[in-house]
């Protein structure tokens, strides 16, 4: 992600799925739900683009590699799922020396990484040529429950696992030419998202309501109240205490950025949220971050009771 931005992105999806008319079924959610046996299927395919999501002089080919796997797959994870298999669609660059074997096994070797850490496997793809270099991940998972964005209800807590922020921190250090070493933690949240394999089972067991975080905290926690036909009020201070430290937080400052714009607006953390009930326990991975209420939208409340303006989260168009 270059470019924090709005667009028609969401709206072109809508507009899509009034096209498909009964030929599109369940559209929404993470990943599609598909029946089998026992347990459902989720299913999500995700693409990761150079110039849109990545530039190569910020990161190394095995980091492409692992990140546009791990961004996919965190979509399974949200919703509680595990993952199982993965297959991968690479477009090459069809004019261009630098499209070599060395670099290419790079990229296959950082997807190696990540289905280490997913417990999962690659089980085949397609190599095409085009314009750009464009790495299109399909996963296959399955769930013994799966955790939609509808389910929230009132009075759950919304709770967090990761911190948001980072990966935006790190991107605007990268933009900026800055001295990676000041930025060390947080250019690595970019170029090697976390794989929350643990939380997303508690998410399993425990949450009427899941969502990963890809375009930002406050867009994304406003799909799950959207679907669930509900508020969620975000409570800023817990936000700010979960994403930064305050050296941190004042090196982001220092550098003319705004920590908690970062932290809701962001993306591409791939955080995990989730709506749960009040009795729930919570482990020590997640935060309490909000609550849901009666009413729509998404707020984020000061310490001092005003509200925060969220800023508008990624949008591809």
């Amino acid at each position: 992600m270059l470019t924090l931005s709005g667009g028609r992105e969401f709206s072109r999806i809508a507009a899509i799925v009034e096209a498909l008319g009964d030929r599109g079924e369940g559209i929404g959610d993470d990943c599609a739900e598909l029946p089998r046996g026992e347990h459902p299927a989720l299913w999500t395919i995700d693409t990761q683009v150079e110039g849109v999501h990545f530039r190569r002089e910020w990161l190394s080919w095995r980091d492409v590699g692992f990140r546009a796997t791990v961004a996919a797959a965190s979509d399974v994870l949200a919703m509680g799922g595990v993952v199982e298999r993965i297959v991968v669609g690479w477009t090459i660059p069809a004019c261009e020396e630098a499209a070599s074997d060395e670099w290419l096994l790079e990229i296959a070797k950082g997807q190696r990484e990540a289905c280490i850490a997913l417990d999962a496997k690659i089980v085949g793809g397609n190599l095409s040529a085009g314009p750009s270099l464009s790495l299109t991940t399909s996963v296959l998972g399955s769930a013994a429950r799966s955790v939609r964005r509808t389910g929230a209800r009132i009075g759950d807590r919304i709770v967090m696992a990761g911190p948001v922020g980072h990966a935006a921190a790190g991107l605007a250090w990268l933009q900026r030419g800055l001295d990676e070493r000041d930025g060390e933690r947080w250019v690595a949240a970019w170029r090697r998202p976390p794989v929350l394999r643990s939380a997303s089972r508690f998410i399993a067991a425990h949450a009427h309501a899941g969502i990963d975080v890809s375009d930002g905290l406050a867009q994304d926690v406003g799909h799950l109240a959207e679907a669930s036909q509900v508020r969620v009020e975000l409570d800023g201070a817990a936000i700010e205490r979960a994403s930064f430290a305050a050296s941190e937080r004042a090196r982001l400052e220092a550098e003319g950025l705004d920590p908690m714009a970062l932290s809701l607006g962001g993306g591409e953390d791939y955080a995990l949220v989730a709506a749960v009930g009040e009795d729930v326990p919570i482990p020590q991975e997640f935060v309490e971050i909000g609550k849901v209420v009666a009413g729509a939208g998404v707020a984020v409340v000061r310490a001092d009771g005003t509200a925060y303006p969220p800023p508008r989260g990624f949008s591809h168009r």
